[in-house]
């Protein structure tokens, strides 16, 4: 243990200001100052109006890629998923990917989602994630047309054949 502190303790001093350096090894020495309990509980952050904001802009970029009114299919997963999302107060972790991924990819950078966000359609059309996790679609961009293949014929989006 103490090996691990020597060596901590050198690493923060290398690469710290010495000031800084001597608060947090001072810290792991009188560790008994710095250990306080945390209360029990989940913490998420807390962007004020996250719910409201997640629930417009997913309602609107649907809107866009698939025009005014939506289809059945997009308005029962949009519900289902957006009911969930904001039950479980998980709006402003959508909200802070979405800000992390917008910015990022303002600023050149590629990015790439993982996880159970990977398989939500609210992410997709919010930009988090560019996987469609619907049936396999066509839209026109222009007309905004869709139409959907939910007999199993085909597998993903990928092995439809172009259409003009």
């Amino acid at each position: 243990f103490f090996v691990f502190v020597f060596f901590f303790c050198f690493f923060v001093f290398f690469f710290f200001k010495q000031k800084t350096a001597y608060e947090i090894s001072a810290c792991l020495v009188g560790s008994e100052m710095c250990i306080r309990d945390r209360p029990k509980g989940v913490y998420p952050p807390n962007i004020k109006g996250a719910k409201e904001e997640l629930i417009d802009l997913t309602w609107n970029n649907a809107k866009k890629i698939y025009g005014d009114p939506l289809p059945k299919i997009i308005v029962d997963r949009i519900d289902k998923e957006l009911g969930a999302i904001t039950k479980y107060g998980f709006s402003v972790l959508y909200m802070v990917a979405q800000k992390l991924v917008a910015d990022s990819e303002k600023h050149g950078y590629l990015v790439g989602s993982r996880g159970s966000v990977g398989s939500s359609f609210v992410a997709a059309v919010c930009g988090i994630s560019e996987v469609n996790p619907l049936h396999p679609h066509y839209v026109c961009p222009k007309c905004k047309y869709s139409k959907f293949i939910t007999d199993g014929s085909y597998g993903s989006g990928f092995d439809l054949p172009r259409k003009e």
